[in-house]
C-alpha cells in the first residue's frame, strides 16, 4: 500500500452552499429539498446525514448560491465549530458554512470521510478569525493530507475503519441500555 500527500483540491471539487433569503418564506414552505446547516451536522450521530432541520423549495435554491450535491459528498462545517463531517446519503444542499467535498472518481468517499476525520484537528488549525473561526474552500482546498494511491486499498481499509465504528456503536448502545 502505496500512501502519498495530496492536496484536497486535487483529489475533489470543492463546493460552497449558500441559504435562500429567510424573508421569502415561499422558499422554505413545502420544500422537498434536505438543507444542511453546520447545525444539522454537529447534532448528526451518524457519519451519514440525509435531513437537516430544513428544507427549501426548487425556487429557494436556484435564489442563492447553493447548488444540489450528489449522494456520497463529504459536508464539512468550516464556520464557528469547524470540523463537523458528514457523508450525503442521497442528494441534498448546504448553506455557505459548509465546505463540501465531491470525491473524484480515483478515490472512495468513505475512506476521505475517514481521512478527514482523522485531520479534522489540524485542519481547524487553519481556520481563520478570532471571534468566529473559518475556513474558506479555498483554504480547505490547499490543505494536503496522505491517502492511498489505490482505491481498492482505500475500500479495504474503509471497510475496516467501518467495522470498528459499527463494534462501537453497538457497544454504546448496550451501554446505554444497562444504565437504564
Amino acid at each position: 500500500m502505496k500512501w502519498v500527500k495530496k492536496r484536497l483540491g486535487d483529489i475533489c471539487k470543492i463546493a460552497g452552499g449558500g441559504t435562500p433569503s429567510t424573508q421569502n418564506k415561499d422558499y422554505y414552505k413545502d420544500g422537498t429539498i434536505p438543507w444542511i446547516t453546520p447545525k444539522d451536522l454537529s447534532t448528526n450521530k451518524s457519519k451519514y446525514i440525509e435531513k437537516g432541520d430544513r428544507n427549501i423549495t426548487k425556487e429557494g435554491l436556484d435564489s442563492c448560491s447553493a447548488k444540489i450535491l450528489p449522494k456520497g459528498s463529504i459536508l464539512f462545517s468550516a464556520r464557528g465549530s469547524i470540523g463537523h463531517i458528514a457523508i450525503a446519503k442521497n442528494e441534498l444542499t448546504t448553506n455557505q458554512s459548509c465546505v463540501n467535498l465531491i470525491p473524484n472518481n480515483n478515490i472512495n468517499n468513505l475512506f476521505l470521510y475517514y481521512c478527514l476525520l482523522f485531520n479534522k484537528t489540524s485542519i481547524s488549525v487553519f481556520g481563520g478569525g478570532t471571534t468566529f473561526k473559518s475556513i474558506t474552500g479555498k483554504e480547505l482546498a490547499n490543505i494536503k493530507i496522505k491517502i492511498l494511491i489505490n482505491k481498492q486499498d482505500q475500500i479495504k481499509i474503509s471497510k475496516i475503519l467501518d467495522l470498528i465504528d459499527q463494534k462501537i456503536d453497538i457497544n454504546s448502545k448496550i451501554n446505554d441500555n444497562l444504565l437504564i
